[in-house]
């Protein structure tokens, strides 16, 4: 038997959405792209927040960060445990990512260590909701506001999440979301950033689209769109039809989507809850769902837990391998990170699909406790 990590919920009509569009022969940029925004828009239910739809979350994060005014010499605070991309955004804009440790008991960004890191070169801060917790936004935004600078939001495991009964995305300053292949909701690949002002939606719509400005009045429609003027950087980031149309299909999901990872993963606490070496990071799932299935293994298990599995057909990823261990990084002065360190050696993903069969989940439930009982 296998059972992989990840597998996205794609249906018939998640085929024949894809089919209309290569029917219509409008692949690039056009009107399934607006709609797509207006579908995430429509879900974070504040009509005061911009949306821009992108081609990934790491284009998404690079384009935030460049939109915050990033530029070289700055520095950009982030989890060390995160996804390498972001760093490498940030190092794209010519800054410098400074690593912060978590908090032991849900791996999201300490606040407290985080303020400790703050300098004069410090331009933003970015906060990672991570595979099933949120981290304390609230904490953040008013970091932001006493020291001026910018907070991202990286929601790229968090699309239709609750804050506080507050929809994420739907405050803040700048957020994005990924809906990548493995994501909750795919849309093969793309990324989406939510803010406020109205300028810097009309930067990030140019500089998606190599820097272009164009009339708005095509925007959106299947036209040949006339373009004006280019006045700042941009890059080839935009989304095109076909990504965008599935991407609306499994929004038109959240509900089984939701509803079925919460109830996989309710039942893989509930099978661990007896087994000494096996943590999930999560103990519920209220006002969340997760995109990853997070469990930390201790006592020196992961290694061989992870083997063992492979053997049985099961699959797992690390989620993730600390930033601040990869050679590109290592040079850089690292502050106390002995929290990180310590979950990036226990950190497992076990498989979570949306609307997952009984038995897989069953097979991946037994296959641990096999391994524990031998």
């Amino acid at each position: 038997m296998y059972v992989p990590v990840y597998k996205p919920l794609i249906e018939q009509s998640d085929l024949d959405a894809v089919s209309t569009v290569l029917e219509e022969a409008w692949l690039g940029h056009g009107k399934h792209v607006k709609t797509f925004e207006n579908k995430i828009s429509s879900f974070i239910e504040n009509n005061k927040r911009k949306v821009v739809a992108v081609s990934t979350g790491t284009s998404a994060a690079h384009l935030s960060l460049l939109v915050a005014g990033i530029k070289p010499g700055d520095e950009v605070i982030l989890s060390s445990l995160n996804f390498v991309g972001v760093a490498q955004a940030i190092s794209a804009t010519g800054a410098k990512p400074v690593f912060c440790d978590i908090n032991d008991n849900d791996l999201t960004i300490d606040v407290q260590k985080a303020e400790r890191l703050i300098t004069k070169k410090t331009a933003a801060i970015i906060t990672l909701d991570f595979g099933s917790n949120q981290c304390d936004l609230d904490q953040f935004i008013d970091l932001g506001k006493k020291y001026k600078i910018r907070i991202i939001h990286d929601a790229a495991h968090s699309f239709g999440w609750k804050n506080k009964g507050r929809i994420t995305g739907s405050f803040g300053d700048i957020c994005f979301f990924s809906f990548d292949p493995v994501k909750c909701f795919t849309a093969i690949d793309a990324g989406s950033i939510i803010l406020n002002d109205k300028d810097e939606e009309k930067w990030l719509i140019e500089s998606r689209t190599v820097g272009q400005s164009f009339d708005m009045g095509t925007y959106g429609e299947n036209i040949k769109m006339e373009f004006k003027q280019v006045d700042h950087l941009g890059f080839r980031y935009h989304l095109s039809n076909v990504h965008a149309v599935l991407g609306l299909n499994q929004l038109d999901k959240y509900k089984r989507i939701s509803s079925s990872r919460r109830k996989t993963s309710e039942k893989y606490n509930q099978a661990f809850s007896n087994l000494e070496f096996v943590e999930p990071i999560s103990k519920n799932y209220d006002d969340v769902f997760p995109f990853i299935y997070v469990v930390r293994i201790k006592n020196d298990h992961r290694e061989s837990l992870k083997k063992f599995l492979s053997k049985k057909g099961v699959e797992t990823h690390v989620h993730w391998a600390p930033i601040h261990w990869y050679k590109m990084y290592q040079s850089d002065k690292i502050s106390d990170m002995s929290v990180t360190n310590t979950a990036g050696m226990e950190v497992l993903t076990l498989p979570l699909h949306s609307c997952m069969a009984e038995g897989d989940s069953n097979y991946v439930i037994d296959s641990i406790r096999e391994y524990f009982n031998q």
